[in-house]
């Protein structure tokens, strides 16, 4: 039985079975009149199909910059390194790893509680930062436990990036930001409405870039799409992992019109953004960028442009 990478049929219907997510959720938001995105640390408050927008603008321009990539030379070290290892064994671990963090956020927050109610926010950022970042790369990071073959580690291939066209995607993210700034996506709040003091901003700030966009885009595409591509194939890699961002979102978080509606949400605001950032990883294997584009979308969700003036 030939591998699913190995069968043309098995990814397409893998990637058309998370369009069919996607639909179904988009419908379930509009069926039910649920189609305002609350504002989060990552989005402002919007209709649905304005998140969608820039996303769009930016994949557009992830394809086109540059138009060929000489790609080869990255995706055989990519496929060595992977074939050194086992990578269905570092996808239970990481699958694990994402139902340690679901399972420890509350486990924590109670704890937490009773030591002093003002920790129990603590508890999201102690979870992700335990389960999202320590313990995958103790396991099946570059130098971790489950390392037992010699070549080019992931962390070198993503950060020392020094072939031109990798930095392409800075197109894309230059698209997205004037796109998101435009009329055509969400508004950021009015001028002089809930802004934050600085030193407050700062510290939110700081906790945000470095709980979702650093520890979310190395786990999330750096360890789990990485894999699952090399199991999957290319874009049902993207796909999976990006529903897997999506569903894991919703940890920390109220459901105060029903899980159904919850799920719905996240597919199409967050695993939309997630092919989104998948497709920028896969095609440029270059971390900065993913991490560059993730943090300018944390950074515009709480800040007002004027706060900055």
């Amino acid at each position: 039985m030939r591998r699913v990478n190995e069968n043309p049929a098995a990814r397409r219907a893998i990637v058309a079975a998370g369009a069919a997510v996607l639909l179904a959720s988009a419908a379930v938001l509009y069926a039910t009149g649920h189609t305002v995105v609350p504002g989060s640390e990552d989005y402002r408050p919007g209709p649905v199909w304005r998140v969608w927008v820039p996303v769009v603008a930016a994949m557009v321009a992830i394809r086109l910059v540059p138009w060929h990539t000489p790609s080869g030379p990255v995706d055989e070290r990519l496929r060595g390194k992977m074939r050194g290892r086992w990578p269905r064994l570092d996808l239970f671990v990481l699958v694990v790893c994402l139902l340690g963090f679901a399972a420890a956020d509350p486990v924590l927050s109670s704890v937490l509680h009773m030591v002093s109610p003002v920790l129990t926010p603590l508890s999201y950022f102690l979870a992700k930062v335990f389960f999202l970042f320590l313990v995958p790369v103790m396991l099946v990071g570059a130098a971790g436990v489950l390392r037992y073959d010699t070549g080019p580690d992931l962390p070198r291939l993503s950060l020392w990036v020094s072939e031109a066209w990798r930095w392409g995607g800075l197109a894309a993210i230059a698209v997205y930001a004037l796109v998101a700034v435009s009329p055509w996506a969400a508004q950021p709040p009015m001028a002089g409405t809930e802004v934050p003091d600085r030193f407050t901003a700062v510290l939110v700030i700081t906790i945000s870039l470095l709980s979702s966009p650093v520890l979310e885009e190395i786990f999330f595409r750096g360890m789990l799409q990485t894999r699952l591509e090399f199991v999957l194939g290319r874009w049902p890699g993207i796909v999976t992992a990006s529903l897997a961002y999506a569903v894991f979102s919703l940890v920390g978080g109220g459901l105060p019109n029903g899980l159904t509606v919850a799920l719905a949400m996240t597919v199409c605001v967050q695993g939309v953004a997630g092919v989104m950032y998948g497709y920028l990883w896969s095609r440029y294997r270059n971390m900065w960028l993913n991490v560059l584009l993730h943090s300018f979308i944390t950074l515009l969700a709480p800040v007002p442009l004027s706060f900055w003036g």
